[in-house]
């Protein structure tokens, strides 16, 4: 072989062995197991497509991580990662794989971020006052989960399709969730082993194979939980309590579920202003429960009555405040007052609605029940018979708002409004199309912060206006103001 020959097979092996180095060094580097957010700072690996700007960490494209250990570690306080519109995934998905942990962490937000093909999207374990927004999520399990954790907020998030549950808190108080959109996971929202005095508002939620939001202690009861404002359709459950106590469910709107509400050995629970419409069975299931007030609820064309099994509760708070609606009771209502003895209407059926032998609502409303807010902060509250939008408040004093026919045939309405008198002090005067009710009563009942008034009307689109009727001492100046300027007017014509 010449000197040539071998000098050419030499370099050709050289280049070949390169070559190999390099492509090995290419898969070593492809292969991202998991990232970390070190406690100094540093991202590890510091060739992922995260970009650091001080305690900002965003993503600058698609990250994906192989195997089954967990996504993202992050072991530092005091930070922002955003994902900027960016997916996090793992290839294959993983059954057991966390997504992003955080453990003895505070003060971290993570927003902007897709995050799929992991078992849990989030998860928390004994970290506070963090902030989980704008993600979307769709996992194998849960969506984000909490484990002693508190004062976090989980707000705005899309999470979607996880078996077990879009959010889960174990052992986990103070929270926060927040407008999330919660859809066809197992259950949306699930609380365990004693999660107290969390706070799920404004969330719509939909889907849930179980529940749309599950409060589940097998031991200890959970306190002091709030729910309201909440939209829960379509789900097997609405909402499900087991073992809760002193919880809140307010001003939520539960629709078509299979059952509404299922309150199970659970004790003082306030159902307030919810709207319990077209459930399938029943718009609420009381099973070994006691001590719980229900009032100022509509139930609409649920598929069954009430059930309740060893279970007691009260379902009016009392008169003139009133008990529920019930689109099944077939009462009058011609009569009003503590007794339901006095003149006049008022909003409220002359016969108690009788669930069973132990539970009756004493005052049945005899038309839905609406909320407004105002921008004092305290709501003007109406019972009517009528369907009302655009309602309105003046702080210069006028209370405004639409009346139109609940149905067809309506030929005629009311209105029961209680008006605090921060809001709107009395008395008042009431016109409806500018001119007077039919019937009114502007003295129903007074308690010294709130009135109550009662008018009615013959139908069509109506505009109704409350305004406070002028005491004497402020009528008199104007009409000696005004008798004085036609005096001055008529003394001029004579001269």
């Amino acid at each position: 072989m010449s000197k040539k020959h071998a000098y050419s097979l030499v370099l050709f092996a050289v280049l070949c062995g390169v070559s190999a180095l390099a492509f090995t060094a290419q898969r070593v580097k492809a292969q991202l197991l998991t990232v970390y957010i070190r406690a100094n700072g540093d991202v590890d690996p510091a060739w992922v497509p995260i970009q650091r700007n001080g305690d900002i960490y965003t993503f600058t494209g698609n990250m994906t991580v192989d195997g089954d250990a967990t996504g993202m570690i992050i072991e530092r306080d005091n930070m922002t990662l955003d994902g900027a519109g960016h997916h996090f995934s793992r290839s294959p998905m993983a059954i057991y794989a966390i997504g992003i942990m955080l453990t003895e962490r505070s003060n971290v937000t993570i927003k902007n971020l897709s995050i799929s093909k992991f078992s849990d999207g989030v998860f928390l374990n004994s970290t506070f006052q963090t902030t989980i927004e704008n993600n979307t999520i769709q996992t194998e399990s849960s969506g984000v989960t909490l484990i002693s954790s508190s004062n976090n907020t989980i707000s705005a998030n899309n999470i979607t399709e996880n078996n077990s549950a879009g959010l889960k808190l174990i052992s986990s108080s103070y929270n926060s969730i927040l407008r999330n959109t919660l859809m066809n996971n197992g259950r949306g929202v699930r609380l365990e082993n004693s999660s107290n005095s969390n706070t799920i508002s404004q969330n719509k939620i939909a889907g849930g194979n179980i529940a749309g939001i599950d409060l589940c202690s097998f031991d200890l009861f959970q306190e002091h939980n709030r729910i309201f404002g909440n939209e829960i359709e379509s789900n097997r459950y609405g909402v499900h309590f087991l073992l809760a106590f002193n919880g809140t469910i307010k001003g939520n709107n539960i629709e078509n579920n299979t059952k509404g509400l299922v309150i199970y050995r659970s004790r003082n629970i306030t159902i307030a202003e919810n709207t319990m419409i077209r459930n399938t069975d029943q718009g609420i299931y009381l099973d070994m429960s006691y001590d719980s007030r229900i009032y100022h609820n509509n139930f609409v064309d649920n598929g069954c009555a009430p059930h309740l099994y060893f279970s007691s509760a009260t379902w009016d708070s009392g008169y003139p405040s009133g008990g529920n609606y019930w689109s099944d009771y077939n009462g009058t209502d011609l009569f009003s007052g503590l007794s339901q003895e006095g003149t006049g209407s008022d909003g409220m059926g002359d016969d108690e609605c009788v669930i069973d032998k132990n539970n009756k609502d004493n005052y049945p409303l005899m038309g839905p029940f609406h909320s407004f807010n105002t921008s004092l902060g305290k709501p003007v509250n109406i019972i009517s018979n009528s369907t009302l939008k655009d309602f309105e408040y003046e702080p210069t004093g006028v209370i405004r708002f639409y009346v139109s026919n609940f149905t067809e045939s309506q030929t005629y309405g009311f209105c029961r409004v209680t008006i605090p008198h921060d809001v709107l002090s009395p008395p008042y005067n009431v016109t409806v199309n500018r001119a007077n009710p039919i019937y009114w009563n502007y003295k129903l009942y007074n308690n010294g912060t709130h009135t109550w008034i009662y008018f009615e009307y013959e139908h069509s689109t109506l505009e109704v206006v409350i305004i406070p009727e002028l005491p004497f001492f402020a009528i008199l100046p104007l009409f000696l103001t005004t008798t004085l300027l036609a005096a001055l007017a008529y003394r001029r014509k004579r001269l």
